[in-house]
């Protein structure tokens, strides 16, 4: 039996299958996709991804590069 309180604890991350499902359901329902630039093999591709996003959204702090 499941306490009335379970729906407030922490949930697991996802894992990577369920978020490959996320961004699929994501890319077909609304036409968004996230790709993170350091999974793309194509470093000319994967920087410009990276100058696309901070004209965006802004630089991000070095640190968490």
């Amino acid at each position: 039996m499941r306490s009335t309180l379970a729906r407030y604890q922490p949930r697991e991350p996802a894992s990577a299958d369920e978020l490959h499902e996320m961004n699929r359901r994501a890319w077909q329902a609304q036409g968004r996709f996230m790709v993170c630039p350091d999974e793309i093999p194509d470093e000319w591709l994967a920087q410009g991804l990276r100058n696309l996003a901070d004209r965006l959204y802004g630089k991000r702090p070095e640190a968490r590069r």
